[in-house]
């Protein structure tokens, strides 16, 4: 889970770079590709991310059930 936070979280810094460095170029075929591109990897990062949050969080709930169920 760590590691899909840190690359969440390096993309959503690459998306505000891109957006940075292109910004008078967002009408431009290269500055909107690059900003484009930045944001897709982006929000492929943060799926990830929320599905290991997920995966997570199931796993805790199993486990807290696990240990409540009488034997």
């Amino acid at each position: 889970m760590d590691r899909s936070e840190e690359l969440y979280q390096a993309a959503a810094l690459a998306v505000k770079r891109a957006l940075a460095e292109f910004e008078s170029m967002h009408h431009h075929p290269d500055g909107s590709h690059a900003i484009d591109q930045a944001a897709r990897k982006e929000t492929a990062a943060l799926r990830k991310y929320r599905q290991a949050l997920s995966d997570y969080r199931e796993c805790l709930l199993k486990r807290r059930r696990d240990s409540t169920t009488p034997e």
